[in-house]
């Protein structure tokens, strides 16, 4: 009878991405009474060229969906949000306060960029489609469950990815029968100022079915090396050039000088310029801990003043618009130091410049350059999981019955599975697109 009842009641889960952009997992929820409800945990968009198809269309009526969930407001996660509404979505999408509040003020923007880029007869939703979103986001308290369904209970908790991020525990349940399912989104266990946090209470219930990330694999976490590299030149009389694209990097960055200040391990007084513009969101606790001697530079003058000041000095820039303007002059002096702490595609200009030679010219921007700073990439602030972190966030549940792995590479997903599943025990499986899971009370198996 047991059996019959799992066969009833089930979760069916699918992914619509195999690679890490165009995050949007699909459910279905399956009653006894053969009431279906569908749900999406983000709807993200396609940046890679070879998967720009897939931006086009859904494989399934948005219209019969129930609600959307979204655990963070990242293009790959949110871009194609407007697009459920073109397709005939009428319900709530519930995310953080924060994630509500950036989505309302970019969808209409975001309508423009889709258009700047499709050209106008091929774009995938309208500017009506953006005003839907708008009036239909929802902001849902950390910690409080919501119960969305009569059958559904949804719950977010912090998550340290980014700013507003969340992760999103889906109770289902019949009768006396419950299913549990935490969907993570891109997950990060802490950083200098954020911490994920699931209450213990929610880590005492039923087995847990866990839809996380495997964007590194099995990768060691990178070696801490900025507060030396940035000790080390200013020692020399150099200068520091650190690209920080991207709150999670620039926080990081900005944290550490202020530890190193505090410390005495370099001046106080040391000039730090923060070259940004008006787009560029620092939190409030952010500013309002910023290290001594700071000055941001928004317009070409304050930029230029910044360049050729001669003090000793470190040069934040957070957009790549910066790079124009201050690595030709930085990189051609041999006691500077330029840090990059993103992450460099391997054919990117950036990956280039950090692998020629010391010595060597290259040319930028139709300039022929030495490049006699040393440039290093460090991708300790990274915004994503090591394995070492998802391995103790399911090490914290009492039961866990399976473990997802999507938001990767076929290689690191496979990674993550066989590692989880060896090291740990515990069903571990990897997501594609076209490739379903059915989750029961009991067990899990492809659909």
């Amino acid at each position: 009878m047991k059996k019959q009842k799992d066969k009833d009641f089930h979760l069916r889960l699918e992914s619509l991405s195999s690679i890490v952009t165009g995050s949007c997992n699909y459910c279905v929820l399956t009653l006894p009474n053969k009431q279906k409800v569908e749900f999406v945990v983000d709807c993200g968009y396609f940046f890679q060229d070879d998967a720009m198809e897939y931006n086009k269309s859904f494989p399934f009526k948005a219209s019969r969906l129930s609600f959307v969930i979204a655990t963070h407001y990242h293009g790959d996660h949110t871009g194609r949000l407007a697009m459920l509404y073109h397709n005939g979505y009428q319900g709530a999408v519930y995310g953080s306060k924060y994630t509500v509040e950036y989505l309302k003020k970019k969808s209409i923007s975001g309508y423009y960029e889709q258009k700047k880029v499709l050209n106008e007869n091929a774009t995938i939703w309208d500017e009506k489609d953006s005003v839907s979103l708008i009036n239909n986001l929802r902001d849902l308290e950390m910690n409080k469950p919501l119960q969305i369904h009569p059958n559904i209970e949804i719950v977010f908790f912090p998550n340290a990815h980014c700013r507003g991020a969340i992760m999103c525990r889906v109770k289902c349940t019949w009768e006396e029968q419950s299913i549990y399912v935490l969907f993570t989104g891109d997950y990060k266990e802490k950083n200098v100022i954020r911490k994920s946090w699931i209450p213990p209470e929610y880590k005492e219930e039923g087995p847990i079915n866990v839809v996380t990330e495997a964007t590194y694999g099995l990768q060691e976490k990178p070696e801490e090396c900025f507060d030396k590299l940035v000790t080390k030149t200013i020692e020399r009389n150099g200068n520091v050039l650190i690209t920080a694209f991207g709150e999670n990097m620039f926080e990081h960055s900005i944290m550490r000088i202020k530890q190193l200040k505090k410390k005495g391990m370099i001046d106080k007084n040391l000039p730090i310029y923060i070259e940004m513009n008006r787009t560029f969101e620092i939190s409030q606790k952010v500013l309002s801990s910023m290290p001594s001697n700071v000055t941001f530079v928004r317009d070409m003058v304050e930029k230029t003043v910044a360049k050729y000041d001669k003090e000793q000095k470190i040069v934040i820039l957070t957009e790549r618009g910066g790079l124009e303007i201050f690595l030709p002059y930085m990189i051609q002096n041999e006691n500077n130091m330029i840090i990059l702490t993103n992450h460099l595609p391997a054919q990117s200009n950036l990956r280039k410049i950090l692998e020629i030679p010391r010595g060597d010219t290259f040319i930028y921007m139709n300039q022929k350059i030495a490049k006699l700073a040393q440039v290093c990439n460090t991708e300790e602030f990274s915004c994503h999981s090591y394995v070492e972190e998802i391995e103790r966030l399911v090490k914290s549940y009492n039961k866990v019955n399976a473990i997802f792995f999507g938001h990767g590479d076929k290689y690191a997903k496979r990674a993550m599975a066989g590692y989880t599943e060896g090291k740990l025990q515990i069903k571990s499986f990897v997501l594609k697109r076209g490739r379903a899971f059915r989750i029961s009370t009991t067990a899990v198996r492809y659909e």
